[in-house]
């Protein structure tokens, strides 16, 4: 089938009925399901390329000053007070799950712990032993299995808006900060009040896997900005 054809169905292409917005998110959804790679652009008529590389302009000159381009822009805390919930993103380190057991217990008694996602086997194990030997703490496990940070981010918003909880922090390495403080403020929107802590501290010297990881998160959050529906393909 055609994936043009399903995208402009009124069968001519371009039309005003539509937004720029509403084409370029209904072409993200179209590509993600059928699986189409960016060789399909240049199969596009001109008239009907014109919508997309106008957004794709617009939103690249954004990015450009929307960017972190220092340390301390690209690694930074964001404390808020009385956090109800505390969710540690999931990761190959048991050290993130660490720290939020070690808020709870020491910290925000109040608050409990939300997984978005748990699929790594020493999470687990974790996760289970805190269960076993502290029952006073509360956690709740949504056994999500979306490895990204979009995912993450979406599975909480979609638990958490039921609620009357307005206040979270996110627990997460420092060279994933930024990015997860950003597309976490993205998904819940203003309504929310989100805090972010490194699970451990950030090195003063970066050495060469670092570099490379802090690459990776620029590359991951363009990917992000630019097809947000179709995100997981590029995390």
């Amino acid at each position: 089938m055609d994936i043009l054809a399903e995208i402009f169905s009124h069968g001519k292409g371009w039309t005003k009925q539509k937004s720029l917005k509403e084409y370029f998110h209904n072409f993200s959804i179209m590509v993600y399901k059928k699986g189409a790679g960016f060789s399909m652009f240049f199969s596009l008529k001109r008239e009907a390329l014109l919508p997309f590389l106008i957004i794709f302009f617009i939103k690249y000159i954004g990015l450009i000053f929307y960017l972190p381009y220092t340390k301390q822009s690209l690694f930074s805390e964001h404390n808020i007070n009385s956090p109800e919930v505390i969710i540690p993103l999931e990761g190959e380190y048991v050290v993130r799950h660490k720290k939020a057991v070690e808020l709870v217990l020491s910290v925000y008694d109040n608050a409990f712990i939300f997984l978005p996602n748990l699929f790594y086997k020493p999470n687990i194990d974790y996760i289970e032993k805190i269960q076993a030997e502290n029952r006073n703490i509360k956690i709740i496990n949504a056994y999500g299995r979306i490895k990204s940070t979009y995912g993450d981010a979406k599975i909480s918003y979609t638990y958490l808006k039921k609620t009357k909880i307005r206040k979270i922090i996110i627990i997460t390495d420092w060279y994933h900060s930024w990015r997860a403080w950003n597309i976490f403020n993205k998904v819940f929107g203003d309504s929310f009040e989100i805090g972010l802590l490194f699970s451990r501290e950030k090195p003063d010297n970066f050495n060469e896997r670092e570099k490379i990881i802090m690459w990776q998160e620029y590359k991951k959050y363009v990917a992000f900005y630019f097809f947000s529906p179709i995100y997981d393909i590029f995390s």
